[in-house]
């Protein structure tokens, strides 16, 4: 009977248990421990007497702030770093031969930035590794945290720091926001105007894009302007050349990036006004899972973004593309 109850109380020996362990010893005291672990120090000790407790046996005298082993804590010392080294070793393997028969990446991306800045960096990525498939998920931001969370995105690019304890954000590169307006909008000839003459306007929003409007409304909000008031009127469209067409057609203005709207400011089919007091120059992050394994082929799509990053938004090549049915519409 009591062999069987000492084989159970065996079994419940787990990793984590010993790696505390383990970390106790190389640290010398429990306190540190808990810091370089991140955990706290009674969390510690739960560890330490729940090891204790499967082995039935006692670990460490203590011996003032620090321990001592006891002749039972040498021999789970012992056998601790062996079994430990082996998982390690196995875990290493499995990654690799895991990561060596990925052929996807699967990243997520606000619309606007799917539409105008991920087909760069994929084309950057693909000529080093054309044998590997990027698959790009437009979504808004929560939806793409939540899916990097749950590990069904390997990244996401976002424009809205939300935070997490199991969310890497990686600061990725800025871009420029622009107010546009009608051409027949008494703004249109202006060059800036003050935050309260956006007081009564109808602002239009690409409804995925999330993070554009979070920091819009934020920054105009430190200035005064609270759009949850029932004198700004709000709407939503489902893409960006829904965006554009509206505001052409007079629905509205909105807050877009520089790069979505270049061609329709520059064939004159919408006017930029800029905002005075405000900057809408906002920071783009890369999010990763704090808490995964990092593989090399992602490492790489992270570096070829950043290489965009610093070279792609510093000019206006490759944005003067405007689908021709939409130059069409808006020119009758």
């Amino acid at each position: 009977m009591l062999a069987g109850s000492h084989r159970r109380q065996l079994s419940m020996l787990n990793l984590n248990l010993l790696r505390t362990f383990m970390t106790v010893l190389e640290e010398g005291t429990l306190s540190a421990a808990a810091d370089k672990l991140g955990l706290r120090q009674p969390t510690v000790s739960v560890h330490i007497q729940s090891l204790e407790d499967s082995i039935a046996g006692k670990l460490f005298d203590r011996r003032g702030k620090g321990v001592e082993l006891t002749a039972e804590g040498a021999v789970v010392r012992r056998k601790a770093k062996e079994l430990l080294a082996f998982y390690d070793k196995v875990e290493m393997e499995l990654f690799a031969e895991l990561q060596r028969s990925k052929s996807q990446i699967r990243v997520g991306a606000g619309p606007i930035m799917a539409d105008h800045i991920l087909p760069h960096i994929v084309a950057r990525f693909q000529q080093k590794h054309p044998g590997i498939d990027i698959i790009v998920e437009p979504s808004e931001t929560v939806s793409i945290v939540k899916a990097v969370l749950d590990h069904t995105l390997d990244l996401g690019f976002v424009g809205f720091p939300l935070k997490s304890p199991r969310l890497d954000l990686l600061e990725w590169m800025e871009e420029e926001l622009v107010l546009i307006v009608p051409r027949s909008h008494p703004y249109a000839n202006r060059t800036s105007i003050q935050v309260p003459e956006l007081t009564q306007q109808h602002f239009i929003w690409h409804k995925s894009a999330s993070g554009i409007k979070m920091f819009v409304q934020e920054e105009l909000g430190k200035n005064g302007l609270d759009f949850t008031a029932a004198n700004v009127n709000c709407g939503e469209v489902s893409t960006t050349m829904s965006l554009l067409s509206s505001v052409n057609a007079g629905l509205g203005v909105a807050v877009v990036p520089f790069y979505s709207a270049y061609s329709a400011i520059q064939m004159g089919m919408v006017r930029s006004v800029r905002i005075e007091g405000v900057s809408l120059v906002r920071k783009l992050y890369i999010a990763a899972n704090k808490h995964h394994r990092r593989p090399p082929m992602i490492g790489e799509f992270i570096e070829a973004a950043k290489g965009y990053g610093t070279q792609g938004l510093r000019s206006t090549e490759g944005l003067s593309f405007i689908p021709t049915v939409l130059e069409a519409a808006i020119r009758r």
